[in-house]
């Protein structure tokens, strides 16, 4: 209940921002946001919510009544791995020596083969209304090297007032916020914005802000400076574009063979040109 308390305190200083200088405002969070006083400021702001919702006995039991014939397969990869033209020459797939290894040595192995979608109205605990209640299902199999022991399905919930998209817009929507997981992953582990160096509290401040500015340098570089724009995590940012110009400004710009990069790693002229 504290943390819900704290999220909606924090709506309440940013809603009035965002709504004034946006005609349209989503939030989109997991199932911690999908509670009652966060859902009731969405609506008191006008902001379209797509939330996950916590299952229980009662809803997973509405989700098994639901008609074979009414739910709708959808992609396992999220839509940015999916290819939508052949924009360059594909390189050769690595060999799956996971997979390999789990059957040669029959080790037990959960995953999922199929991934489906459906839709139901839900009247929430805490609310007079229906909410359009997306249930995603994932047809999970167990294995045991080349062995099939059982399948399951696996329920999520997402909830939402928007009425404009159809069911399986909302949950590709829903689940690419875990592209946002890995940016919170990148300002943790990849160039420490989350590191506090000092032990005074606008050091730490200064810090990370900082190192925020330097993320969104990287994303606009990565965007502007080719074609079709450029998603590179920090690590390859680094090692791709910021050692090699250090070092060439240190070497007065002269061309040589190799780059002596650090961490041992090397880059040759050809690759340089290529950038």
């Amino acid at each position: 209940v504290g943390s819900e308390m704290c999220i909606r305190d924090r709506l309440e200083r940013i809603y009035p921002i965002v709504t004034e200088s946006f005609k349209k405002v989503r939030h989109r969070g997991d199932s911690k946001y999908g509670k009652q006083e966060i859902t009731k400021k969405d609506e008191e702001y006008g902001v379209t919510f797509i939330l996950g919702y916590d299952s229980c006995a009662r809803i997973i039991e509405e989700a098994e009544c639901v008609a074979e014939s009414e739910w709708t397969g959808i992609p396992l990869e999220p839509a940015r791995k999916r290819k939508k033209g052949k924009l360059r020459k594909t390189r050769r797939k690595r060999p799956r020596y996971r997979k390999e290894a789990v059957e040669r040595r029959e080790y037990k192995d959960t995953h999922t083969v199929k991934r489906e979608v459906a839709e139901i109205r839900y009247k929430l605990s805490w609310s007079k209304k229906d909410y359009r209640v997306i249930i995603v299902r994932n047809n999970n199999e167990t294995t045991r090297g080349e062995k099939f022991l059982f399948g399951k399905y696996e329920y999520y919930f997402i909830i939402t007032n928007e009425h404009k998209w159809g069911k399986a817009k909302i949950a590709n929507f829903y689940f690419c916020r875990f592209n946002q997981e890995n940016i919170i992953k990148e300002h943790k582990n990849d160039f420490a914005a989350l590191w506090m160096p000092t032990g005074e509290l606008l050091s730490n401040w200064a810090w990370m802000v900082t190192a925020a500015l330097a993320w969104n340098l990287r994303s606009w570089l990565c965007q502007i400076g080719f074609k079709q724009g450029l998603k590179w995590m920090w690590k390859r940012f680094r090692y791709g574009m910021v050692y090699i110009n250090a070092y060439i400004h240190k070497k007065s710009r002269r061309i040589e063979t190799v780059f002596d990069l650090p961490a041992g790693r090397q880059v040759g002229v050809t690759a340089l040109q290529t950038r």
